[in-house]
């Protein structure tokens, strides 16, 4: 279809300008980079739906960030990445560190749940069974006349 009226004539192979190829080759990287840009907001987006539906993007924590861009950096490069979800690279590489390496309160948050679903009369334990546990997690620093049971309590009355 000709919609800006240029003459139709016989078309000659190799006879097109130089500036012309060139531009195409131009446009051609311009709209591929372009493509990849699009495809790479696709996947993130899909990977945010992923953990919430509803959840925008300039609300995820750096934390969430670096694990999608743990998921995403097989496809694409770390800097486009890091500019697309406005993170810096220290802060992914210290996520990153902090990711790799061991639980050092892994025990004692096992040993918490465990107390924290005793069954009782109640579902669960609460607080007072939790506190009871002299950990660096739960150290005990409230003295007896916190609790108005308590004898040195009822002693001060």
């Amino acid at each position: 279809m000709n919609n800006k009226n240029i003459p139709s004539g016989e078309l000659k192979e190799g006879t097109a300008p130089v500036e012309s190829s060139v531009s195409s080759s131009h446009e051609v990287a311009e709209l591929k980079n372009q493509m990849l840009e699009m495809q790479m907001e696709i996947d993130i987006l899909k990977e945010t739906i992923k953990k919430d539906p509803g959840i925008e993007q300039t609300a995820l924590s750096n934390m969430e960030k670096a694990v999608m861009i743990d998921a995403l950096k097989i496809n694409y490069s770390l800097p486009r990445l890091f500019g697309k979800l406005n993170l810096s690279k220290s802060s992914y590489y210290y996520l990153e560190k902090i990711m790799s390496q061991p639980d050092k309160y892994f025990s004692l948050r096992i040993r918490i749940k465990e107390l924290f679903t005793v069954e009782t009369d109640m579902v669960t334990a609460g607080y007072m069974p939790c506190s009871s546990v002299d950990t660096p997690l739960f150290p005990r620093r409230l003295s007896a006349s916190y609790y108005p049971d308590s004898e040195p309590y009822r002693a001060s009355r």
